[in-house]
């Protein structure tokens, strides 16, 4: 595959500010009402025009409390350079934080209008999986499934839940970070 630089959601969001500004500023200031600033110029531009794969909304946050998964807060955390590669319609970024020999990888897989997952997946200083969470954003039907795999327990468990939703994820503003229902519970997945 070919890695091609991806930016997070927040350089997304600062670079098409940084740049309505200067292209607002270019226009003149008579063009623009005192009451508006460029900021809400430029969002409200963005909330009216139809959603790019680049501009659809993201789940990941690095401050959580996931059911099943654990409580972090990875502003505590060393974190790595991202890595991204894309190809076709699938756009992956792996955002990786360690602390304390424990590493917990962020991966997000944008499919476009096919789909979008999450992953966090817990490392122990032995390299060992611990603990793996998926956040899937289907189509058809649209449903939100959220699946811990929890590996520090004998035996392993599987905890799955899935939310049924009346859009596509593109559209939901803001993204679940979860999903609602009751969890079932099964035999975890093999690594």
């Amino acid at each position: 595959m070919k890695i091609q630089p991806v930016f997070s959601t927040i350089n997304k969001v600062a670079l098409a500010l940084l740049l309505g500004g200067l292209l607002l500023a270019s226009c003149g200031s008579e063009s623009q009402p005192a009451e508006q600033t460029p900021a809400e110029t430029v969002g409200s531009t963005e909330a009216e025009a139809p959603a790019e794969p680049e501009d659809y909304p993201t789940a990941i946050v690095t401050k959580f409390d996931f059911e099943h998964f654990g409580s972090y807060d990875l502003s505590a955390w060393t974190a790595k350079p991202p890595k991204a590669e894309g190809g076709g319609d699938v756009e992956i970024e792996v955002l990786t934080y360690e602390k304390d020999g424990l590493k917990i990888e962020i991966e997000e897989l944008d499919k476009g209008e096919y789909g979008y997952e999450v992953w966090y997946r817990l490392t122990g200083a032995d390299g060992k999986v611990q603990k793996l969470r998926t956040l899937e954003f289907t189509n058809e039907p649209y449903a939100i499934t959220e699946t811990v795999n929890d590996y520090t327990v004998k035996p392993a468990k599987k905890y799955s839940r899935t939310q049924q939703v009346d859009k596509h994820y593109s559209q939901m503003n803001p993204l679940p970070t979860s999903a609602t229902g009751t969890w079932k519970e099964g035999p975890a997945d093999e690594l």
